[in-house]
């Protein structure tokens, strides 16, 4: 429901979307104008070569709310010049109880998850493990992604400290376009094939506030983040463009 914003999927895989907000992009594919910053509790998800960002290692089912915040702002650091998405994650507090669910469809797609949260009014504790897997409409194109998140908090009456870890794993595939001559004799065909990315992501984050008084809050956080994406990519050609001499054909 956000204003301006569109989403795509120009890399053939529904775990690689663009998000696209007044013609600034916050995309997984290296090369496009990234400006937007994304923060999950404060902690900055783009990474650090070319600002892109991995959609994929972000449980859906663990999100709590999303704030979209307009313009350009030295606040959200640097390669904001569109603006920042800001995701606040579930907690024991804000979320108790416990749910699961399972989605299933064609071509193989099965999206499993379940969560559970409780709180005693001071201590609560928070966790959700999701899944996706599919075999892809397209030949040789399957993709799944692992997504472990849990948070455990301490919310007395004048502050909060919460620590948090996620783990994300994924192995996606998004084969390009073919010629629409291949195309016509088989829907499903590849033209170039693979390209695979990688990503084993672990995050872990710590986060605190406290009131001095009802209109003085101070607030901070300490995280790690670590990501070890793979990238293999069969669009490269041995090929060269044919030479024949004037007149043959």
């Amino acid at each position: 429901n956000l204003q301006n914003v569109i989403l795509n999927q120009a890399q053939d895989n529904p775990l690689q979307p663009d998000l696209q907000y007044r013609a600034f992009t916050a995309s997984p594919l290296l090369g496009l104008p990234q400006g937007i910053a994304i923060y999950q509790n404060g902690v900055r998800l783009n990474e650090v070569l070319g600002d892109t960002m991995n959609w994929d290692l972000i449980p859906q089912s663990a999100i709590g709310s999303i704030n979209l915040l307009s313009g350009a702002n030295p606040l959200y650091g640097l390669n904001a010049l569109g603006g920042a998405l800001s995701i606040q994650m579930k907690n024991g507090f804000t979320h108790p109880g416990t749910r699961a669910q399972v989605q299933g469809g064609s071509f193989g797609r099965i999206m499993p998850w379940a969560e559970s949260g409780a709180n005693t009014g001071t201590f609560g504790y928070y966790a959700n493990v999701s899944y996706f897997g599919e075999e892809s409409w397209r030949d040789a194109s399957p993709s799944n992604a692992f997504n472990l998140y849990g948070t455990l908090g301490w919310h007395p009456k004048r502050g909060s400290l919460d620590l948090s870890l996620a783990l994300g794993d994924s192995r996606l595939v998004g084969n390009g376009p073919a010629p629409i001559e291949l195309l016509s004799l088989d829907r499903a065909a590849l033209f170039t094939s693979p390209d695979i990315t990688k990503n084993n992501m672990w995050l872990t984050n710590l986060e605190g506030a406290y009131w001095w008084n009802e209109k003085s809050q101070l607030t901070g956080n300490f995280f790690y983040r670590s990501n070890r994406p793979i990238s293999f990519n069969g669009d490269a050609t041995s090929y060269e463009k044919c030479k024949f001499s004037e007149g043959e054909v």
